[in-house]
């Protein structure tokens, strides 16, 4: 494409109707993607003249994606993604907010058909790891062809306006692109400009514009009414996640990246691994002689090389004979080729000719070998991922689910507040926005049961305006529990209890994980009511049981004789 017409002049107003956010966030996902040393000359381009540091290096390891995946693994991966309900807590009750039970179960079966249609759990990994990569994802909600759906934005295409409680009002989706046509016979190439805007009526779509030199706003857009919808939903129905953003200025409207303070030590890391394979390349044995003429040969040589010419050219056969030879055309002075190998001895006339064999330091290859792992160790503390060596997972297999925990407690506990930050900045605003979106569209959406629970939602309509019930986001554990650690566990609960040093109470507390019990005092409860009944009947049983000297006669006195 670089020889399109055009393509010079595409690329340069490309760049040039880009904003500074754009520019940074691209920036920060090319780490992620191993795109960050584009542009740089080649790893072996040793003509340009820079130095390796200043060069593209040939391995770039993913650090960032795999430190990423490990994250989104450990969080949502298998067991641990979340559960949604809506059931009432131990402590609530429908004052409080919630709903029910009846209600509750209607709610939670009708969430997860809406999640299953829209692929709501691959969503939120892709989302958490967008914002891993940049600081920032966007999601996009709604309900196409009575189907719901959430959509993944570019943070870096998205500009974004917010109202005083942080909800978003408006979304602009706006990028520079490459467009290829046809002029005049020939390929030619143009930067064009995208733009989407959604509020809180429309979903408005513009037709694609050529950029200018005055950017964005030099552009006269029109509407693209074919792509143009208007939802009437009352509110902008998107999240803007910013990953981990804490205390920031009100302008930042973006999180943290998690490569973002550690972006010398990756280049370093990817610098040491391809320092280390260039030199294990250059580390093949080089024979070197000394005291010998030049171009004197002391074994018998091998053939010059030729190409076979044939009258068709391509592979020889019966139709395709050979009619000659190719070889050097510089004026025959081809240098032949030297015979090695056990069975040929080079001999030397002159007692001053040394030869020997330069090999590369075996320390070497071991001291690039040492930086590179201390290298990587670095970027593990700093990204707190515990990476598990590949040639230790054999021996892994029978370590426990508590032992694995021990060995990633440093990722746990950084997940651990990942989890957090996630929960209350995408997770929360993300259920209440779908709510939201059942309640305006249930009568035209394919959803099982969501008449009903469009109706257990009118419920909460107030004076201030609708409030989304309250609901619970219930987390997996890290690591499947090891059935051996848990019967232990109940063995020691269980004997505690009977010795009397903790109540029931609190028996029920340390064993609630291990049989999944939600409500600990209504199980309690039951268990000393249980109690109690056993009590009472076996006290009934005692009274009716006779004594033992009664039963004792019974047995001496004979059976009366029948009448």
């Amino acid at each position: 494409m670089t020889d399109f017409e055009g393509y010079d002049q595409a690329i340069r107003l490309i760049e040039h109707n880009k904003s500074l956010r754009m520019i940074k966030l691209e920036k920060l996902g090319a780490w992620v993607t191993g795109n960050q040393y584009d542009g740089r000359p080649g790893w072996w381009d040793d003509s340009s003249g820079k130095p390796l540091w200043e060069r593209a290096p040939c391995i770039v390891y993913p650090v960032c994606a795999i430190a990423i995946n490990s994250n989104s693994d450990l969080m949502m991966g298998d067991a641990r993604f979340p559960e949604f309900t809506f059931k009432p807590g131990e402590d609530s009750s429908e004052d409080e907010g919630g709903l029910n039970e009846s209600d509750s179960e209607v709610a939670d079966k009708t969430l997860a058909e809406y999640h299953k249609l829209s692929r709501f759990r691959a969503h939120c990994r892709e989302s958490f790891e967008s914002a891993q990569g940049c600081g920032t994802s966007v999601s996009i909600h709604g309900a196409r062809n009575g189907k719901p759906f959430v959509d993944s934005m570019p943070a870096k295409w998205c500009e974004v306006e917010r109202d005083g409680d942080g909800n978003v009002t408006k979304l602009t989706v706006q990028y520079p692109y490459l467009e290829t046509y046809r002029l005049r016979n020939k390929w030619a190439c143009r930067a064009m400009l995208y733009r989407r805007i959604i509020d809180e009526q429309n979903d408005t779509t513009y037709l694609p514009a050529e950029c200018t030199e005055a950017g964005p706003d030099g552009v006269s857009w029109s509407v693209d009414f074919k792509n143009t919808r208007a939802h009437g939903l009352g509110f902008c129905p998107v999240i803007w996640y910013a990953h981990m953003r804490g205390s920031a200025a009100f302008n930042v409207v973006d999180g943290n990246a998690i490569q973002a303070q550690y972006l010398d030590e990756i280049q370093a890391h990817d610098i040491a691994l391809s320092q280390k394979h260039r030199g294990a390349l250059y580390s093949e044995p080089q024979i070197c002689e000394i005291g010998v003429t030049k171009g004197s040969s002391p074994t018998a040589t091998g053939r010059k090389p030729l190409v076979a010419a044939s009258v068709s050219g391509g592979e020889l056969n019966a139709a395709n004979p050979p009619k000659g030879n190719y070889h050097d055309s510089s004026g025959g002075n081809v240098q032949e080729a030297r015979k090695k190998g056990p069975g040929w001895v080079w001999q030397y006339d002159s007692p001053e000719t040394k030869v020997q064999v330069l090999c590369y330091p075996p320390e070497a290859l071991k001291a690039q070998d040492d930086n590179a792992r201390d290298l990587r160790m670095k970027l593990m503390e700093s990204l707190c991922v515990v990476l598990m060596d590949p040639e230790a997972i054999p021996r892994l297999t029978t370590i426990s689910g508590k032992a694995l925990q021990v060995i990633k407690q440093r990722q746990v506990d950084r997940c651990d507040t990942y989890r957090n930050d996630f929960e209350s900045g995408f997770l929360e605003p993300s259920i209440a926005m779908q709510l939201r979106i059942i309640r305006k569209l249930a009568a035209s959406m394919r959803v099982s049961g969501i008449a009903k629970f469009a109706a257990i939602l009118a419920k909460f309509d107030t004076a201030a305006g609708w409030i989304a019930p309250a609901f619970q986001v219930k987390w997996g554990e890290y690591f499947s529990p090891d059935p051996t650690e848990q019967a232990q566990i109940v063995t020691m609960v269980q004997a505690a209890y009977v010795a009397g040093l903790i109540t029931m109470q609190l028996a029920v507390e340390k064993i609630k994980d291990i049989f999944d019990i939600e409500n600990v005092s209504e199980i309690v409860t039951q268990l000393e009511k249980a109690k109690a009944d056993a009590k009472a009947e076996m006290a009934a049983t005692m009274a009716n049981k006779p004594s033992a000297d009664n039963a004792d006669s019974a047995k001496e006195s004979p059976p009366e004789p029948n009448a």
